[in-house]
């Protein structure tokens, strides 16, 4: 062999050693971000395997133990409810734009229709003029 085909054949052997090492360690680390045990353990549930259904108590007392903890509650439902408020609000406001948007996109295109018409009517002529063109035919043979 030549003396430059003895210093190729090694760096391109040490270099697709190193890239199939990378992609190796890439695959790996994907594979480890999306394994279950990198976030914790999820139990399985056969849902073909019956599970008895447990009787739930009916009469659960849903009045908080302390008077504090009614406020809280009290607080995060105004909370909830506030935003579900902004939601709306915000869904409206979303709505009259794009309504304006579209006004405003239908008066420009009539103000520029005065101007497209002599843009169309060069259009019009330039087809009629390459309609009028004889057609040539494409030779088949020799």
């Amino acid at each position: 062999m030549t003396s430059a085909l003895d210093t190729v054949l090694p760096i391109a052997a040490v270099g697709s050693g190193l890239l199939f090492l990378a992609l190796a360690g890439l695959i790996g680390l994907m594979y480890l971000l999306t394994s279950s045990w990198f976030y914790g353990e999820t139990e399985a549930v056969d849902e073909t395997e019956e599970q008895p259904e447990e009787p739930q108590e009916e009469t659960i007392d849903k009045t908080p133990a302390l008077p504090g903890v009614a406020a809280l509650e009290e607080a995060k439902a105004a909370d909830e409810a506030a935003e579900a408020d902004r939601r709306r609000r915000a869904v409206g406001l979303a709505v009259a734009v794009a309504v304006a948007h579209a006004r405003a996109g239908r008066t420009a295109r009539r103000a520029t229709a005065g101007a497209s018409d002599a843009a169309s009517e060069w259009r019009r002529a330039g087809r009629a003029r390459r309609l009028s063109k004889p057609r040539r035919r494409a030779r088949t043979g020799p």
